[in-house]
């Protein structure tokens, strides 16, 4: 199944190759009448995001993260991540300002 979706896509590009493949593989029918492969949305779906933390709105660190944390995971992951990167030591936050998916600002 890959190699004839694989066979289809290098058609256009490599038309005598492609022909050649599709028959060496026993079809009898020419590549270039076959449909396009669908793609497949699960294969493509991104399962970890990059979250930005700022202090103070400035941009310290980006974070690979899962997708779909509450925004509690979301922050204590931040603070975390600024403690073991030696950028934030007991300082006392104001506000921690969360976009889910996205962005987490710590205001000091």
């Amino acid at each position: 199944m890959a190699l004839s979706n694989w066979v289809i896509m290098i058609s256009p590009l490599m038309p005598h190759l492609a022909e050649e493949l599709w028959h060496n593989m026993g079809n009898s029918s020419l590549v270039v009448n076959q449909k396009w492969p669908k793609a497949n949305i699960n294969y493509i779906k991104e399962s970890v995001i990059n979250l930005v933390i700022q202090i103070n709105g400035k941009k310290k660190l980006i974070q690979n993260i899962p997708e779909g944390l509450s925004k509690d995971e979301i922050s204590d992951i931040a603070i975390k991540c600024l403690i073991k990167k030696g950028m934030y030591q007991n300082q006392v936050l104001k506000k921690i300002i969360v976009i889910p998916n996205k962005v987490v600002n710590l205001v000091i």
